[in-house]
């Protein structure tokens, strides 16, 4: 199954999918970047009637004005890929055109597909944003967020988690609002996965991909580091937090590397696109790219003293080692961070508490 989004703050589209493939012939053991050993431990056969079989791409750029989100049946999915790169790869239509050749796709080929298309047209030297769907979607108002377009399995669990979703603090102007906030809300995605499994067991997850606007175009965010720390606090000796998991995201040529590590190992996986020409392309298994980023996401999984998980995050943009620091040193990953991150962490908790 799977999830996908778009949110629209600050005139700012952002779009995000993630990346999971299930299937009833699927494996509790898969490897995934966010449990290595797989998920076997929190599996229900009862209950779960589909497991993680791959990891795929559900957001494609047809153009530098045209992008899609994919879900459903693999194949309806791959059909409207090549039908939309067919017409459009080379063309940017106008809204009409667009709803015309979405009009007359082929009923039998949307009965299992769920996809999303946004088009950015220029009007008058204005940027507009036309937004046409197949499937079962759901929006909403968000007052942060704009609205929320929501589709998929984790439909459900997005639209909870915006619920309670605040915004953040520290942003220069709308884009990098937009795309912090995003950013942030995904970090709380992560970190709930590494940690309980919950949005894999819902049959999605695994990772994410975002496309966001900027200067004209849309584009992928091509790089970036998660890291996701552990740990509790205490009133009498503070608090005590350790790095669990890092997740370095690039791409390269259309593929996207995903190198993992928790305390224990370290693995690299390739997320392709569901076009991928197993016989004209190949994934370059000698790249492995560093874990140091310009961007950082840092999520916090903290138990207070009455029980409570307590969730900061902070997105660190453009960053050059000012505030994350990591080295690898005798097969070891050494990572630190400015003080000022525990200190205000440690300052909110306290307020939590009073």
């Amino acid at each position: 199954m799977t999830m996908l989004s778009l949110t629209y703050n600050h005139g700012v589209p952002v779009i995000l999918s993630d990346i999971l493939m299930t299937s009833s012939s699927g494996s509790e053991n898969f490897s995934l970047p966010t449990h290595l050993d797989g998920v076997k431990k929190v599996f229900d056969k009862n209950i779960i009637g589909n497991s993680p079989i791959d990891l795929n791409q559900k957001v494609y750029l047809i153009n530098s004005k045209l992008c899609i989100l994919l879900g459903g049946h693999l194949d309806q999915m791959y059909s409207f890929l090549k039908y939309m790169l067919a017409f459009f790869k080379d063309k940017v239509p106008s809204s009409n055109e667009l709803s015309e050749h979405l009009k007359f796709y082929d009923v039998e080929k949307r009965n299992n597909l769920l996809a999303m298309v946004v088009l950015a047209e220029v009007e008058s030297g204005k940027t507009k944003f036309h937004i046409k769907t197949i499937g079962s979607w759901h929006k909403e108002n968000h007052e942060i967020f704009g609205f929320i377009y929501s589709g998929g399995s984790g439909a459900k669990d997005l639209i909870k988690l915006s619920q309670n979703y605040t915004g953040g603090n520290g942003h220069t102007n709308p884009f990098n609002k937009a795309l912090t906030q995003n950013l942030d809300f995904l970090s709380k995605f992560i970190g709930n996965e590494c940690y309980t499994a919950e949005s894999i067991l819902n049959k999605w997850g695994a990772g994410f991909e975002m496309i966001y606007f900027f200067n004209g175009n849309f584009k992928k965010l091509s790089e970036y580091t998660y890291i996701i720390f552990s740990g509790e606090f205490d009133f009498s000796s503070g608090l005590d937090l350790f790095p669990n998991s890092i997740l370095k995201y690039s791409y390269k040529e259309n593929v996207l590397y995903i190198r993992a590590a928790n305390n224990e190992r370290e693995k690299m996986f390739f997320v392709k696109p569901i076009d991928f020409d197993n016989e004209k392309q190949k994934i370059d298994s000698s790249f492995v790219p560093d874990y140091e980023s310009k961007d950082y996401i840092l999520t916090y999984m903290i138990k207070l003293p009455d029980g409570r998980i307590f969730q900061p995050s902070f997105v660190i943009l453009v960053d050059y080692q000012n505030n994350v620091r990591i080295r690898e040193q005798n097969e070891n990953l050494l990572i630190t961070t400015k003080e000022w991150l525990n200190y205000h962490i440690e300052s909110e908790i306290r307020k939590l508490l009073e």
